[in-house]
């Protein structure tokens, strides 16, 4: 059968589908089978894209419009693959960005401009293996990366800043991934290995550039080994063991000041023991032994947040105490 209609859910939207479930549900929306042209209007009633499918796969030139009706993006479809040139538009028809895909990889050069028509970077792929690459700075245009023979660092760029590094090996991401601010400042860094996070991970503060925030400490996407915050003044902040994603060994708090706020020992990510004390007193306020007490929590200045009873290592609710 055939359907053609106008969804109203969040966007306008013509569609038409040859099979599936005649429902609303997001289940018979999974099982609808698209044909034809299928486009998309904003809440204003401007055209944003016109998507084309031959029985449910996508075929032809996906078309996106910028709010003033002009092309945006055009990106091409084959028997549901990339196949083509994917374009990237500016509001006065200028090519701004290309990438070349073959069944569905990046394949041959690609580039990026700026709207002043200066270069961001310049690509070359091999069956989805990014081989060569140069990346500008979108300020100097001076080079910021290069990658040769699939070695290298790539630039990420959003909006014609600066949003990442990446380091590639053989064609491929591995390595550091560094992320930047707006004003081009260090926000963090990681290592990945075959698409995992692995090693350690850095978080720095917005507000005091290069200040260390968090470190963290990765096996294969899992967190494995000691994971520690600081305060924007270069205090430490916490400490805590964790493996696999789990807390399990000891932890510490302190406050702003240098004072220790608590003590603490996970098995398994349950709290086992675990004292904590008044800021500049030094006083124990409260004691957890063997899985049972009171943990007395405050803020980084000494402020009273709460108290958590725990049983077996768990928190203890009063709904638990009714089962």
């Amino acid at each position: 059968y055939k359907v053609t209609g106008v969804q109203t859910c969040a966007l306008p939207i013509s569609f038409s589908v040859i099979e599936g479930t005649a429902d609303l549900s997001d289940s018979a929306i999974a099982s609808w089978v698209f044909d034809g042209k299928n486009t998309v209007w904003d809440e204003e009633g401007n055209l944003m894209a016109e998507i084309f499918y031959e029985n449910g796969m996508l075929q032809g030139d996906s078309l996106y419009y910028y709010p003033d009706g002009s092309l945006e993006k055009r990106i091409p479809y084959r028997q549901d693959m990339l196949q083509g040139d994917s374009l990237l538009f500016s509001t006065k028809g200028a090519v701004l960005a290309k990438t070349s895909f073959l069944d569905d990889a990046p394949h041959g050069p690609a580039f990026s401009l700026k709207e002043d028509g200066l270069p961001l970077y310049e690509e070359l792929f091999e069956k989805g293996l990014l081989m060569e690459g140069t990346y500008y700075h979108p300020e100097t245009g001076k080079v910021l990366a290069t990658i040769e023979k699939g070695n290298g660092k790539r630039g990420v760029f959003h909006k014609e800043k600066l949003e990442s590094l990446v380091e590639f090996r053989k064609g491929s991401p591995e390595g550091l991934i560094e992320s930047f601010s707006e004003e081009g400042n260090l926000t963090g860094s990681y290592e990945q290995k075959e698409g995992k996070k692995h090693g350690e991970e850095k978080v720095y503060y917005e507000e005091k550039p290069y200040s260390l925030k968090v470190s963290l400490q990765w096996q294969e996407d899992s967190l494995q080994g000691t994971v520690k915050t600081w305060f924007l003044n270069g205090s430490q902040e916490s400490e805590k063991k964790m493996y696999q994603n789990k807390k399990n060994g000891p932890a510490l708090a302190w406050y702003d000041n240098g004072d220790l706020m608590l003590q603490e020992e996970y098995e398994n990510d349950l709290l086992m023991e675990g004292s904590y004390y008044k800021k500049g007193s030094g006083k124990l306020i409260s004691r957890i032994i063997n899985g049972k007490g009171t943990a007395t929590l405050y803020n980084a200045e000494g402020y009273f947040l709460k108290k958590i009873p725990y049983e077996k290592g768990a928190p203890f609710l009063e709904t638990d105490a009714l089962k």
